[in-house]
């Protein structure tokens, strides 16, 4: 556009501002224009690609004595690019009984119902909620039931895809990113109460005489709806038999693909 200025100017100064010559100018061949002279409205910026993620339930009991029970397997949740709210391939179930146990009681899944050490959910956009409802059981052996309870979170971890000569793996690493952990309400649905994850950690959680309590991570707001009890039939453990049930065609992996789960247990 300078350019152009500067040609005008010229053409005045040779003809004098007194004369009565009409002196017609072609600019076409002389302006010099850019992406910016001919769209002067700013380009939005890429859209960042959503990161899969997953974080790691950590429980701790005390008993009266002070002996202490930690549970570091189960209990992870996360998004994952090809995940989705029902059951896929990265939800994993939980076999048998254990002392101490992290699960999330699957009781909306008809033939998948069932306890499952790990829930992933699709990918959503930032501020959109998200709700994971688990369960901390003591099914045997040792009872927990008048424990004091910590709930703390490993992670956040960032999981990427990798393909390769039609090989898929992933690769782990510690997110540097802590908003979704420091942002998390944990809803305790058996005692109606919510904390943040600075008030959890200070919080003074038991069992109350409970062999399974339940709780919900809600990244988002908490409304009436998360308060909700879980249906009683989410106590009940998946038979070892569901390995021999039939799996819907959306849920077979293809065979290509050497996804290796997440840390589950």
């Amino acid at each position: 556009m300078k350019f152009k200025i500067f040609i005008i100017t010229i053409l005045l100064f040779m003809t004098g501002c007194d004369s009565d010559k009409v002196v017609k100018i072609d600019t076409s061949e002389t302006e010099l224009s850019s992406d910016s002279d001919l769209d002067p409205t700013p380009k939005p910026e890429p859209k960042q690609k959503i990161p899969n993620w997953y974080m790691k339930t950590v429980v701790n009991m005390t008993l009266a004595d002070g002996t202490n029970y930690e549970c570091k397997k189960g209990g992870v949740f996360g998004e994952l690019q090809d995940s989705n709210n029902g059951k896929d391939r990265y939800d994993v179930l939980a076999f048998g009984t254990a002392k101490l146990r992290v699960v999330f009681s699957q009781t909306e899944w008809g033939e998948y119902d069932g306890d499952y050490v790990s829930n992933y959910q699709s990918l959503k956009e930032d501020g959109e909620k998200r709700v994971w409802t688990f369960q901390v059981k003591n099914q045997r052996d040792l009872n927990l039931t008048n424990a004091q309870l910590k709930l703390s979170l490993d992670g956040p971890y960032d999981v990427d895809f990798v393909t390769k000569d039609g090989y898929t793996s992933f690769k782990e690493t510690l997110a540097t990113d802590t908003s979704k952990k420091t942002s998390i309400m944990l809803v305790d649905v058996d005692n109606q109460t919510e904390y943040s994850y600075a008030q959890l950690q200070t919080a003074n959680l038991t069992m109350g005489g409970l062999k399974i309590r339940t709780f919900r991570w809600v990244l988002g707001t908490v409304d009436s709806s998360d308060y909700t009890m879980v249906n009683a039939a989410s106590s009940k453990m998946a038979s070892p038999s569901v390995t021999n049930r039939s799996v819907k065609i959306d849920t077979i992996p293809n065979p290509n693909d050497k996804f290796g789960l997440p840390p589950s247990e």
